[in-house]
């Protein structure tokens, strides 16, 4: 009776299932059918609904990336480069005198061939413009930066855009909506060619204006914007890592644990199988909160344990838990805005003596705007980076990078305490005051902006080492 009893209990025993589910099981949506060139139309609907259009343009092959690219280019860049022609360039120098859109019409009016073919004769002459010996031809340096933009669009995109597709696929799509999106170099073209004459028209002086840098930052928020939200919507075959059961792991030694009664341990590291479980693993609150005062709170709260827990990565799904973590990275760099816009101000204050552009206020803008693009860009450098080291499935390794790089916010407050104590503390050195409760003041705004500047950047490097040894085996 005691045998028959002991053969039951074993058998009712828990084990660890042959294969864990996929992560995603739903088919593939379906495309649009116009292919090739026939699809160019479509870069002005993406222009305004790119979460919708983003998908289809993705799917719709290379030939019509590449002409959508190739005439954004021609004309939005042949436009500007029109302009400089005409001689109201507002780029003309770095001086603030030179930025105006004096307009100098040429010997005669232009025909509308002549317009036309205005752009296409801008570019041809800007590049076979005529160089010192021994230096670059300037076509190489166009082709260089547009090249490079290019593929840093792409890398921007996608950890943002990974849909559980293999790394390959996933760098073609991105790659074809990077080159859809540089036809937003069209209507910034067409703007900047037709500037002095709405200026003109609305009675607005010629030089350079703050409202006009604003303008500018503008169209680059809505050119990421479009970026991101084009890459969301995953339409293409269901295939890659995420549509493919996995076998269960040890997820210290990564040794296949199946069969195995989870009551035992690890036979190679002795690990207990309990806690290889993907049930052990979950997503932080964030990633259900629907409301928006519980989402707030929700986000303070994965930021506090993220940033304290030194145990957060071993509890992480990172299989299920994607959708969160990008709206998580996303809500920390509009929280990280205002911050970044308070180091631009310092910086500027520091640097006073050179400004950029002569305005504090369009300086810290621009610098905030260009700091929010580089916290954009973080998670697909280190990604794809630690992907092919790895060799790892890119959305799993992208869910724990958003989380990793949460320290940027406290990091960009120490910074901002740094820069905003360091002109102080030097004025007040010069200004020749005796030692006082001010010098306490501004030694400990500086030595808190230090240690927080230096424990950021720790923090954040170990976030990455923990994503990539205690994630590597994850089965949640």
């Amino acid at each position: 009776m005691t045998e028959h009893r002991s053969e039951v209990s074993v058998q009712q025993e828990e084990v660890v299932p042959t294969r864990w589910p996929a992560e995603r099981s739903d088919g593939p949506r379906p495309v649009w059918t116009i292919r090739g060139l026939p699809s160019l139309p479509g870069m002005i609907l993406l222009w305004f609904s790119p979460g919708r259009v983003g998908a289809n343009l993705a799917a719709s092959g290379w030939r019509g990336a590449i002409g959508a690219h190739v005439l954004g280019v021609l004309l939005g860049l042949g436009l500007i480069l029109f302009a400089n022609l005409l001689q109201f360039d507002p780029f003309a120098g770095l001086n603030t005198q030179f930025m105006s859109f004096h307009f100098v019409p040429p010997g005669h009016d232009l025909t509308l061939s002549e317009t036309m073919r205005g752009p296409f004769l801008a570019i041809v002459c800007t590049m076979h413009e005529k160089v010192p010996p021994g230096t670059i031809p300037r076509w190489v340096w166009v082709y260089g930066a547009i090249a490079g933009g290019v593929l840093l669009l792409t890398m921007l995109l996608m950890p943002f855009a990974a849909a559980g597709e293999s790394a390959r696929r996933l760098s073609g799509r991105c790659l074809r909506l990077s080159l859809w999106s540089t036809t937003l170099l069209i209507p910034l073209g067409v703007g900047w060619y037709l500037a002095p004459r709405w200026r003109k028209w609305l009675d607005l002086p010629d030089e350079w204006h703050p409202v006009d840098w604003i303008l500018l930052l503008m169209f680059a928020c809505w050119w990421v914007v479009v970026l991101l939200r084009s890459g969301r919507r995953y339409a293409g075959p269901a295939e890659g890592p995420a549509w493919r059961t996995r076998r269960p792991r040890c997820e210290g030694c990564g040794y296949e644990i199946v069969g195995l009664p989870v009551s035992t341990n690890c036979p190679e590291c002795s690990r207990p199988v309990a806690e290889s479980l993907p049930r052990r693993r979950t997503a932080p609150a964030f990633a259900n909160s629907e409301r928006p005062r519980r989402a707030v709170r929700a986000f303070l709260s994965a930021l506090k344990r993220v940033v304290t827990d030194k145990t957060f990565f071993d509890t992480l799904a990172i299989h299920r838990g994607y959708g969160g973590a990008r709206s998580f990275y996303l809500w920390l760099c509009v929280a990280n805005v205002p911050l970044m816009f308070g180091v631009a101000l310092c910086l500027h204050r520091i640097y006073a003596a050179q400004p950029l552009l002569g305005h504090a206020l369009i300086d810290a803008l621009t610098l905030s705007v260009a700091l929010l693009v580089g916290q954009l860009l973080l998670p697909g450098l280190a990604t794809g980076m630690l992907a092919v080291l790895g060799r790892r499935p890119f959305r799993p390794l992208a869910t724990g990078m958003f989380y990793a790089f949460s320290p940027l916010l406290p990091l960009s407050a120490a910074f901002a305490v740094l820069g905003a104590a360091l002109p102080f503390t030097a004025a007040w050195v010069d200004d020749g005051h005796e030692f006082g409760a001010m010098y306490l003041l501004l030694g400990t705004a500086l030595a808190a902006g230090l240690v927080g500047l230096g424990w950021g950047v720790v923090l954040t490097v170990v976030n990455l080492g923990r994503v990539y040894r205690r994630t590597r085996f994850a089965n949640a």
